[in-house]
């Protein structure tokens, strides 16, 4: 089990990073706008956040009982909550305090002319605000129970040039008793498929790979074998 939690691990790091970048690129994902409860985001948030700022940071989290609901996305949420948390990190390298706090608050016309400037003082101060909702709180989906993962002994034929995927592919697979065969590229597997007499049942491959594309190689081995 070692084994395969460090590969996923290293995949889940990898699909992490390329996950941002392209965000980041993009300036795009798919929004899901639910009523949410802040201080809960907030809770699940919290050892998340204590790993991200450190141990020289001290994280404070002051939560009102009674917080109005809001609607929103939850994942632009924390990612707002997030990169926060990463540049007061950034800014305090000594270390020092982070400080979270919700509250209910009346936005009238007393209160935008008393907080129209600032008194000097220390540290920095960012306030996010949310119209207030009074719709009732979705309920969670509740993720359906995974049942026993099927065996088999059919062959496999694994296409995959990143070796630490193709390893833990080839890994679960012969856990679940399939015959597996595997080959980095495409050019190799279309040898190994000219040369292999048995049937090959399934073709998991990847649809990006070097000289050859995932959707290439199928086409290919259509005109070499007769069982794809």
């Amino acid at each position: 089990m070692k084994a395969n939690i460090e590969e996923i691990q290293r995949a889940a790091h990898r699909a992490a990073n390329l996950t941002h970048q392209l965000l980041a690129f993009s300036r795009r994902q798919i929004l899901e706008i639910k009523i949410l409860d802040l201080n809960a985001i907030l809770r699940n948030l919290e050892k998340t956040l204590r790993r991200i700022i450190g141990e020289d940071i001290e994280l404070i989290t002051v939560l009102t009982d009674d917080l109005c609901r809001i609607k929103t996305d939850e994942g632009q949420i924390e990612q707002v909550i997030m990169n926060i948390a990463v540049n007061a990190r950034d800014a305090m390298p000594k270390g020092r305090k982070l400080i979270i706090e919700t509250a209910n608050i009346l936005l009238d016309e007393e209160y935008a002319r008393n907080h129209v400037g600032v008194k000097p003082g220390q540290g920095t101060t960012f306030k996010i605000y949310f119209p207030r909702v009074d719709e009732p709180l979705e309920e969670r989906k509740e993720k359906e129970k995974v049942g026993e993962i099927p065996h088999g002994h059919e062959t496999v034929l694994v296409v995959e040039d990143e070796e630490e995927v193709r390893k833990l592919a080839i890994r679960l697979l012969q856990k679940q008793g399939y015959r597996v065969l595997e080959t980095p590229t495409g050019n190799e597997a279309l040898l190994l498929c000219k040369s292999w007499k048995d049937p090959v049942h399934l073709l998991l491959v990847d649809v990006v790979m070097p000289g050859m594309s995932g959707w290439e190689l199928v086409e290919k081995l259509r005109y070499v074998r007769g069982d794809f």
